[in-house]
């Protein structure tokens, strides 16, 4: 192995320099080692294991083995390695750019602040790797396992997930914006501090997931599963949350200002002084909810299941509740100045002297008093 030295070339290490004491005058510039994909495989059959710092680019390398090599620092650009048996590799560091790894066996590999910006890793087996503070901007995972990784603020923007098995992976303070994690299984999955804004969640599985306190404002999440999901203090506004299943979730003071929840599951649900001003809830199944002092102001509840929903004090000025099912609805202190009733049957509902039901006749003037609220208009 050679060291390269600005002004004095190559000088092999036991020349003595680093011995007596010279190291510290002069800088590395270099300590790649140039190598073939022939030159490694014969290494690694030898018995060798150590290439720190290989330096190996547009290689065909695929279905090699190498399990258990350490290729710390190495340089791998664009090269092929589908297939490949990387079982415990250790690749911290190493630059990996538009590399393909598809299919390819990472299981427990360490690739710690890796650059792997635009590589490929479709269908890859990566249970138990570790990518903490790696680079994966722009790569592709579809459908990759990685059940039980360790992917601390990665850089994954733009990244595709799409179908990937995250199930119990450690994501803390990891930059997933823009990436698709559509279909991706996340369930079990630790996302404290990560940012996930303008991210693709549709049809992802975050059942029992924590991601109260973040921004996940205008992101799809149509169809996914978040059931027992912690959303509480989470800024869903605009978010699309259509045919999503929320059984269970707590949404306690969420922001899902104009979000459309169009035939979302939210049985049992916790949306206790939420905020859903102008959303979409048309056919959404809300029985058995709990809507403490949620403010409902302009919503649409059209065909909603409210049976046995609690709305003790729940502000619906101006929602349009047309069909909606109330039986056993809990509306004891509730605001209900200017709603649509229509079709609606009362009869069953829980109210007390508190309770504001819309008057008839009375529904111009609640407008008019809803735009001067909310928006100072005459």
């Amino acid at each position: 192995m050679f060291i390269i030295f600005k002004h004095f070339g190559s000088l092999p290490l036991e020349s003595g320099i680093l011995e007596k004491g010279l190291f510290s005058r002069f800088f590395i510039m270099d300590l790649t080692v140039n190598c073939t994909a022939t030159e490694l495989i014969e290494r690694y059959q030898a018995g060798d294991r150590n290439f720190r710092h290989l330096q190996i680019n547009g290689a065909d390398l695929r279905g090699v083995n190498l399990a258990g090599a350490d290729l710390s620092e190495s340089i791998i650009l664009f090269s092929d390695l589908t297939y490949a048996c990387l079982t415990g590799v250790i690749l911290t560091k190493a630059q990996l750019i538009g590399t393909s790894l598809q299919y390819a066996k990472l299981g427990k590999a360490i690739l710690h602040k890796a650059n792997l910006n635009k590589a490929i890793l479709s269908g890859a087996y990566l249970v138990k790797a570790e990518f903490n503070e790696a680079n994966l901007s722009g790569a592709t995972l579809k459908y990759a396992n990685l059940r039980q990784a360790k992917l601390n603020a990665i850089n994954g923007c733009g990244a595709n997930f799409t179908g990937a098995n995250l199930r119990s992976a450690k994501l803390q303070q990891a930059d997933l914006r823009w990436a698709n994690l559509s279909q991706a299984k996340l369930s079990g999955a630790k996302l404290t501090e990560a940012n996930l804004m303008h991210c693709q969640l549709s049809r992802a599985f975050l059942n029992g997931v924590d991601l109260s306190g973040m921004d996940l404002s205008g992101v799809d999440m149509s169809g996914a599963r978040l059931n027992g999901a912690n959303l509480n203090q989470t800024n869903l506004s605009h978010a699309i949350l259509h045919q999503a299943q929320l059984k269970t979730a707590s949404l306690i003071q969420a922001n899902l200002y104009a979000a459309n929840l169009h035939h979302a599951f939210l049985v049992q649900a916790d949306l206790s002084e939420a905020y859903l001003s102008r959303s979409s809830l048309n056919q959404a199944d809300l029985s058995q909810a709990t809507l403490i002092s949620t403010n409902f102001v302009g919503a649409r509840l059209e065909s909603a299941n409210l049976t046995e929903a609690n709305l003790r004090c729940a502000y619906l000025w101006m929602a349009q509740m047309c069909d909606a099912n109330l039986h056993r609805t809990n509306l004891k202190g509730a605001q209900l100045q200017g709603a649509n009733l229509d079709s609606v049957d009362l009869e069953t509902i829980l109210k007390d002297a508190a309770t504001k039901l819309p008057m008839e006749g009375d529904r111009q003037t609640d407008q008019q008093n809803f735009r001067i609220n909310q928006f100072g208009l005459a």
